[in-house]
């Protein structure tokens, strides 16, 4: 096992997190500057120990971070891993799952199996690729723990699918925000969209678009979607956000207008909006 140094160390400048935290500062108050957390890192030495693995330097970097875990990022009703329980299988928010299952069919442990350590649980579950460099891909399956999961591409690095994690929060949980499900764009309408706006990283396999104003104060994810009789009428949910009213009432109109939406599609306001 090729150990890495965690990171960043005490008066270490970060080296694959810097946007993430960006975002973090920036939504703080007061803003606070990363410190790094020994139990944590203490924690990641002993699971690379039990697993004769190497975490990658981004992995390491971003959970020794001190109340990364914690962040509504990636807790908001969903079921996320730490340092303290990496490894361990988790079958959602019941407690009850929270052990193997036994009797259910054939299941792996990822870690040992697939080289893959699990993250978060999300609708699906993300895992972290332990081959892959020291800031790895990061892919997606229904379920980690079956010996016939199919993993699929989440994230190029895992410290994109961190800054999106982070990016994407402020739009689906915000103070200002509305939503608009809207027929998928085609290549017209997304080059359309960056004629207007800046894109962002791509995720989950071009699922999940992001486009933003040059400041980050107005961005938009547009989500695929699959509603209707049957789920089989493809819808995408186009979530906006600014950092004003006043802007987020343009940023919905330029939006409509640029992409053709209807005039009574109807415009939802976002979770946590008034």
């Amino acid at each position: 096992m090729t150990r890495r140094p965690a990171r960043p160390s005490e008066g270490e400048a970060v080296r694959f997190h810097a946007l993430a935290l960006a975002l973090v500062a920036a939504a703080a108050d007061p803003p606070a500057a990363p410190e790094l957390d020994h139990v944590a890192v203490g924690r990641m030495d002993r699971f690379e120990a039990r697993h004769g693995v190497a975490l990658p330097a981004s992995v390491r970097e971003w959970y020794g971070l001190r109340g990364v875990c914690g962040r509504p990022e990636f807790h908001h009703q969903e079921s996320a891993w730490g340092p303290e329980d990496f490894g361990e299988y988790h079958g959602g928010d019941d407690p009850a799952h929270d052990a193997w299952p036994d009797g259910e069919g054939p299941h792996v442990d990822p870690v040992r199996d697939r080289g893959l350590l699990p993250v978060l649980l999300a609708d699906r579950y993300w895992a972290v690729r332990l081959d892959d460099g020291d800031d790895p891909r990061v892919v997606t399956a229904w379920d980690a723990f079956s010996s016939t999961a199919v993993w699929e591409p989440g994230a190029d690095r895992f410290s994109e699918f961190v800054h999106t994690r982070v990016w994407d929060h402020r739009i689906l949980h915000p103070p200002l925000g509305t939503r608009l499900d809207i027929a998928p764009p085609g290549p017209e309408g997304l080059a359309d969209l960056e004629r207007y706006w800046q894109p962002r990283p791509a995720t989950e396999s071009g699922r999940r678009r992001r486009f933003a104003a040059a400041d980050d104060g107005e961005r938009i994810l547009l989500r695929a979607a699959v509603t209707g009789p049957g789920r089989g009428r493809p819808v995408t949910q186009c979530w906006l956000w600014a950092d004003s009213r006043a802007r987020l009432a343009e940023l919905g109109a330029r939006v409509r207008t640029v992409l053709a939406v209807p005039p009574g599609a109807p415009a939802e306001p976002a979770p946590g909006s008034p």
